[in-house]
C-alpha cells in the first residue's frame, strides 16, 4: 500500500549541500539539570549523533539524533542485516519534488535509558547524512525521541533521557511552549512558527527571500533557495543565525527551521510540551 507522505526538511537539510555555519546571542541561564549521566554526543557539522543505539537487541549502531524527522530511518544495508522486509511504501513530498521510500517496523528500540517499541523506520539511500559521514547508518526521529523528557546538550556532549516512566526537569533557560505541527516541535517566534531541529545547521524561513541564491539536496533531487540574514526572537531572547535560507512551503506546514545547535543545551519536555532553550 503507498500513502502520502510530507517529508521535512530535516531530509532536505541534513542531506544538503546548504551547509551554513549558525551562531547564537549567548544568554546567562544555567543548562538545564540532567537527570542520569547521560550518554556520549558526537558532534558531526554541528549534529548531535550517537554510537549507542541497539535494534531488536542488536547493535550498537551510529544514529543521527534528529528532531527534525518525523520518521526514523535506516538504510537498506541495516535492514536486511536485521532481517527486516519492507511493510508499506510512502510517498515523500518535499522541496525538489516527490520520491517513494519503502519502510517497515523495529520490535525494539533503546538508546541509554530510553526504551520503545514497534516503531517506524523508512528504508532510505541516507546519502546527505552520509554526507556528514559515511559510518551514520540511521536517523532516529520524533517517532522515538517523542516518547521522552530528556536535554541535548551541545556543550558538553551529553543526550540525557528520563528514566523510561519518568520525567526530567528543564533547568532556567528560556522556556517555550510547543506543538507538534505534522509530527515536529514547533514553538511561537518572531518569524512564526518554526520547528527545532537538531539535523540542520542552517535557519529555514519558508518565505521568499532576496539574498543569493543556493542549491539544497532534498530526498527527491535538489531544489534552489534564496539565502539572507534576519534575527528570531523567543520570548524575551533573540537569536541571530549567521546566514538564513528562504525556501517553498511546500515542504513543510511549519514556517521553518530553527537549528538546535544555535543553544548551548535544549531540554525537550514531551511530558509537558516545552523545551527550555540555554
Amino acid at each position: 500500500m503507498t500513502t502520502r507522505h510530507l517529508i521535512r526538511f530535516v531530509v532536505n537539510f541534513t542531506i544538503g549541500s546548504l551547509m551554513i555555519v549558525t551562531a547564537a546571542e549567548p544568554c546567562n541561564a544555567k543548562a538545564p539539570e540532567p537527570a542520569a549521566a547521560g550518554t556520549k554526543l558526537r558532534l558531526m557539522g554541528g549534529r548531535p549523533v550517537v554510537d549507542d543505539v541497539y535494534l531488536n537487541g542488536q547493535g550498537p549502531f551510529r544514529f543521527l539524533i534528529d528532531t527534525g524527522a518525523a520518521s526514523n530511518q535506516f538504510d537498506a544495508a541495516l535492514a536486511r542485516k536485521l532481517g527486516l522486509e519492507a511493510s508499506f511504501q510512502l510517498e515523500l513530498a518535499t522541496a525538489g519534488g516527490t520520491t517513494f521510500v519503502k519502510g517497515g517496523r523495529v520490535g525494539e528500540v533503546r538508546l541509554g535509558a530510553a526504551k520503545a517499541s514497534n516503531q517506524e523506520f523508512l528504508f532510505t539511500t541516507l546519502d546527505g547524512v552520509h554526507a556528514l559521514s559515511s559510518s551514520i547508518q540511521g536517523v532516529l526521529g520524533e517517532e522515538f525521541l517523542a516518547k521522552f523528557d530528556y536535554l541535548l546538550d551541545f556543550r558538553n556532549r551529553r543526550v540525557e533521557f528520563a528514566a523510561e516512566g519518568g520525567t526530567a526537569q528543564g533547568g532556567a533557560g528560556t522556556r517555550a511552549a510547543f506543538r507538534m505541527i505534522e509530527g515536529l516541535p514547533a514553538i511561537q517566534t518572531s518569524e512564526g512558527e518554526l520547528a527545532v531541529d537538531s539535523g540542520t545547521d542552517t535557519t529555514v524561513l519558508c518565505r521568499a527571500g532576496q539574498g543569493a541564491a543556493a542549491q539544497i539536496r532534498t530526498a527527491s533531487g535538489f531544489a534552489e533557495v534564496a539565502t539572507g540574514s534576519v534575527r528570531v526572537r523567543i520570548g524575551e531572547r533573540e537569536v541571530r543565525p549567521a546566514q538564513t535560507a528562504f525556501a517553498p512551503r511546500a515542504a513543510l506546514a511549519a514556517d521553518g527551521l530553527l537549528p538546535a545547535s544555535l543553544f548551548r543545551s535544549v531540554f525537550f519536555s514531551n511530558s509537558g510540551h516545552y523545551l527550555v532553550l540555554e
